[in-house]
């Protein structure tokens, strides 16, 4: 039979296993040229937790789970000097951060919303169809076939 107890003390061992790799893959995270950063919350026990994902362009994937929603959690994740663009929601713990680049998928779902109305119907097509041919062009590997794009 395995007791509470047992089970903790093997998962400290795991996760003093895994603390070097950890480390490494969050410098590699700091390193990299931008990085896409979500959050999502959920519960245990009755108690709320957030999982937050961070993501590089090197498609490393940091998972780190925590009891905040601060920005804490950035800063402790992506340190002070990361300066390259990073992916968000928009939510205002990532303002600190040098660049800022709202996430499309976030967005849309915003502009969804609005498709109550008719002009927010008009605008949420719109929006659509811009983020579709962003895509497509995006599919180009020739630069110069991607600026001539209309």
């Amino acid at each position: 039979d395995l007791s509470v107890k047992g089970i903790n003390n093997a998962l400290l061992r795991v996760g003093d296993a895994c603390r070097n790799e950890y480390n490494a893959m969050r410098n590699r995270i700091r390193r990299s040229k931008w990085v896409h950063i979500d959050e999502t919350g959920f519960h245990v026990n009755g108690k709320k937790y957030w999982l937050w994902a961070f993501r590089s362009a090197e498609n490393d994937i940091l998972i780190v789970i925590v009891d905040s929603r601060g920005r804490d959690v950035v800063r402790d994740t992506m340190g002070e000097t990361f300066h390259g663009p990073a992916i968000v929601d928009g939510w205002r713990v990532y303002s600190y951060l040098t660049t800022i680049q709202r996430c499309w998928a976030h967005l849309i779902r915003e502009v969804d919303a609005f498709k109550s109305s008719e002009r927010g119907k008009e605008l949420s097509e719109e929006i659509h169809s811009i983020f579709k041919e962003l895509k497509e062009s995006l599919k180009s590997e020739n630069m110069d076939e991607r600026k001539s794009m209309k």
